[in-house]
């Protein structure tokens, strides 16, 4: 015989589990674009770690900051104009106008140009090892010059 707590017990840990899921696992739009722009920026401290992941008071404080911003309903282009305006443009985690291009720009340069050497010496070593080989670098054997 099946009891009302046996039917009552899957069901109560089935809509705990649900519950504890959907809270767990749900993150507003808010948070979501907060998190975003705090990618967009280095730790204030020590310039050298991104903000997101930085653990400083400091940049915790550029964090909250930011999110308080968000809440506001600033725009992301104000929250970034203030957060540069208070730390300068070296807050930026990717730099604007020309430096920013250049960087974008310069691991792809550096692969074209890897490439080429690489393909230049595969040519060289390539042309030295068929050179060794051929025919007309091997000594000619004449008959006259074996002695029985």
């Amino acid at each position: 015989m099946v009891t009302a707590a046996a039917i009552r017990w899957p069901a109560v840990l089935a809509v705990f589990l649900l519950t504890a899921g959907a809270l767990w696992g749900n993150t507003t739009a808010d948070e979501d674009r907060s998190r975003r722009l705090s990618t967009m920026f280095m730790g204030p401290c020590c310039w050298r770690e991104n903000l997101s992941t930085h653990q400083s008071p400091d940049a915790a404080a550029l964090r909250q900051e930011i999110r308080d911003m968000v809440k506001q309903g600033r725009d992301d282009e104000q929250i970034k104009s203030s957060v540069v305006a208070k730390y300068t443009s070296r807050i930026l985690a990717v730099p604007e106008g020309p430096t920013g291009r250049w960087l974008s720009w310069t691991p792809w340069f550096a692969a074209a140009l890897g490439a080429l050497v690489v393909a230049r010496l595969l040519t060289r070593v390539k042309k030295q090892s068929a050179d060794a080989v051929s025919p007309s670098a091997l000594p000619v054997i004449d008959d006259m010059d074996l002695d029985p």
